[in-house]
């Protein structure tokens, strides 16, 4: 890990998550972050105004007020997001989206989850006398397995949808 001088301190500039998702703008975090924030941008008045007093008990008055100021900049392009803004925004905003745009959130995620069940799936040669146990075995496992998801998703869907 590299390290420079800057502004009298010492800073890291290791990899961050947003970072990553930069990096590889086709993982299902950064089409998920993607989608969340144009979702975010693009909601009714309505919404904006729950999602705002939702954020504002979560998160304090301050970071509400500065959400109300900030969102029509943000619409219009003139100020970007933060990156703490943008973490809170994947959090809070699900939630309000209706279930089918949830949904489009887990789509990011189906080929991840494929792969993790091939992975959980590769076996050696099976005989044919337990073939039957071992798909048993196997679909037990796959219905078992706690796949590996971004947080924010995980606290929009409940296991059962997941898997």
């Amino acid at each position: 890990m590299g390290y420079y001088h800057y502004n009298q301190r010492w800073r890291s500039h290791r990899a961050t998550r947003s970072t990553t998702a930069k990096r590889h703008p086709n993982s299902a975090y950064s089409q998920s972050l993607a989608y969340v924030k144009a979702q975010f941008l693009d909601l009714s008045p309505s919404t904006f105004e729950s999602l705002a007093i939702f954020y504002s008990k979560k998160y304090g008055a301050g970071a509400g007020s500065y959400l109300g100021k900030a969102y029509p900049e943000w619409q219009t392009g003139n100020r970007k997001m933060a990156s703490q803004t943008e973490k809170r925004i994947l959090q809070c905003v699900p939630p309000f989206l209706p279930r089918e745009k949830q949904f489009k959130i887990l789509s990011f995620y189906v080929p991840q989850i494929i792969e993790q069940q091939r992975d959980l799936l590769r076996t050696p040669e099976i005989p044919f006398s337990g073939l039957r146990d071992t798909y048993s075995a196997l679909a037990t496992a796959v219905k078992e397995k706690k796949f590996e998801i971004d947080w924010f998703v995980v606290e929009v869907f409940g296991a059962e949808e997941v898997t």
